[in-house]
């Protein structure tokens, strides 16, 4: 179906308007989901290039500076998602307008799915006479900054567009992946699993009464590929799974499957799973060790302690009634500074990582992205800030002779949704270990090896447990897996008992999914690691009844 305006609002569910609370006014919104045919997301991307989509943006900033705001942004979002399949794909697609008024400290936000001139200012003047009411009742004086107009289009980089891609040809190569898998062998069965496989195509254009009007494409492209292999040992079957590394999901276009040698992977994924069949367990025993953490687990513990912990709004408690505070909170300056890991601990973060999820040019309130360090030499020496929460920082970055600016981490992924600090792409920068997880495992006499699993934190971001497939370590040799095994952490310790951090010869990369605000919106980012040496690391038996 050829998608315009005037069939999009006839198409699209109206909902009852949601409930009006103070820093919010919606009206009826709602998205589009059809069987689609082989083009119909394709021929509908005229919709936010034309000059009906700049007109409308470039009105709302207007006359919300007319009634007051010394700030305002105003953005259309248009959001596609496929789920290829052999037999058709399911399109989802939904298209917003959001408007956010700053008076006297305060924002105050209107958002519709109706894209019309009169619409703009009608959401215009509901988000600044939300703002003027919400000024009376929570008067700031906080400074926004003042920032350069933003002019331009920027894309992900991709080599692909998965949505010019027809949707048979998709399946048709998902499907052929399955004769990468060994043909009959008796007592023996083989099974390769896609999960949560999407494309998805983010169009925004934002207009600020700074003078910015840009636009800017995000690709995200990725699924959970796995292989599972069942043996029947001795009369029993037995099975185990191994999962791809080349799938995971980022910022990338179908060049992620096209251009893989996924084909060629598939054998050593069952290759994998077949060795783990026949290793043998047995019950971890409680204690204190040496943990050899791969670079996939380690990225996960710098999302648990440094990721959403980490942004300056959950710090000073604006999120504790949503999202939760941080261990970091809530005397933020107090923390700046001082030692948080070892000195090797160097943690990085961006919006500029090369297929990173949170990889963009510009935020969602008029702030050009940049890369800066969070951790240094094992000192904590920044946080995750917008426009409205840099001048939090301005003491500390007067005392550092740095310039008092956002870090550019407001991000907002559907005009329906209030911009708001996320965490960016984060990076375990190199230190001066050993090049990989083997050669860490080699050089221990006796500790445990943490190869792959999940990390977790409290609702605090405090304490935390990691658990998955695990092995003992004797004389620099892998043993028997580990059954029950967990380790647990304090996020305020953990950094100081690292030891040891490889030299970047081995890296990963995990995608991170996380959720704050009411109503509650998504953030995806990236995080890239070096495997780890954790010394006298807690670990504890899952299985054990109390």
């Amino acid at each position: 179906m050829k998608l315009n305006r005037r069939n999009f609002l006839q198409s699209t569910s109206v909902l009852s308007a949601a409930a009006v609370i103070p820093t919010l006014h919606t009206r009826g919104f709602g998205s589009i989901s059809e069987y689609a045919d082989l083009t119909g997301a394709e021929n509908s991307s005229e919709l936010m290039s034309s000059d009906l989509i700049n007109q409308c943006v470039l009105r709302a900033v207007d006359v919300a500076k007319s009634a007051g705001a010394s700030f305002a942004d105003a953005r259309i979002t248009r959001s596609v998602g496929q789920l290829p399949r052999n037999d058709g794909t399911i399109d989802t697609e939904s298209i917003t307008f959001g408007v956010r008024a700053y008076v006297n400290g305060v924002y105050g936000f209107a958002a519709s799915p109706f894209i019309d001139v009169d619409e703009a200012a009608f959401l215009a003047q509901s988000a600044v006479s939300q703002a003027k009411i919400n000024s009376q009742i929570f008067p700031r004086n906080i400074e926004l900054g003042s920032y350069p107009a933003i002019k331009g289009e920027w894309s992900t980089p991709i080599k692909i567009d998965p949505f010019k891609i027809p949707v048979q040809e998709k399946g048709d190569f998902l499907d052929s992946l399955q004769g990468s898998l060994p043909k009959f062998v008796p007592d023996k069965f083989f099974k390769l699993l896609f999960h949560q496989l999407v494309v998805t195509r983010l169009e925004k254009v934002v207009a600020t009464t700074e003078g910015s009007l840009y636009k800017q494409t995000l690709y995200e492209t990725g699924a959970t590929l796995k292989v599972t292999v069942q043996h029947r040992i001795d009369g029993s079957w037995q099975a185990a799974t191994a999962e791809s590394q080349e799938t995971k999901r980022c910022g990338a276009g179908w060049e992620l499957y096209a251009g893989s040698t996924l084909h060629d992977h598939i054998p050593s994924l069952v290759q994998e799973a077949e060795k783990n069949i026949n290793l043998y367990s047995e019950p971890v025993q409680v204690g204190k060790y040496d943990v050899i953490i791969s670079a996939d687990v380690a990225s996960a513990f710098v999302a648990s302690t440094f990721g959403d912990a980490a942004q300056l709004d959950r710090i000073a408690g604006y999120e504790a009634n949503a999202g939760g505070t941080s261990y970091l909170g809530p005397d933020y300056l107090s923390n700046l500074g001082t030692s948080v890991g070892s000195p090797e601990i160097n943690i990085r973060a961006d919006r500029s990582m090369h297929r990173g999820l949170a990889t963009t040019k510009w935020d969602d309130e008029g702030v050009e992205t940049k890369d800066y360090d969070l951790v240094k030499d094992g000192k904590l020496i920044d946080y995750h800030t917008g426009r409205d929460m840099s001048g939090f920082m301005s003491e500390w970055y007067k005392k550092q002779n740095r310039e008092v600016r956002s870090n550019g981490c407001s991000r907002s992924n559907d005009g329906v949704i209030v911009p708001m600090i996320h965490t960016p792409n984060l990076t375990l920068m190199p230190g001066n270990g050993a090049g990989t997880f083997e050669e860490m495992v080699a050089s221990t006499k006796r500790g445990v090896a943490f190869i792959y699993g999940n990390v977790g934190t409290d609702f605090q971001y405090r304490t935390g447990a990691g658990n998955g497939f695990m092995r003992d370590i004797r004389d620099g040799v892998l043993g028997p897996v580990l059954t029950g095994a967990q380790v647990l952490f304090d996020s305020r310790t953990f950094w100081k008992s690292v030891k040891e951090v490889g030299n970047g010869a081995e890296t990963s990369r995990r995608p991170v999914f996380t959720k704050k605000g009411e109503p509650e919106q998504s953030n995806n980012y990236t995080v890239q690691s070096v495997p780890l040496r954790v010394a006298e690391m807690a670990v504890v038996d899952g299985n054990r009844k109390a």
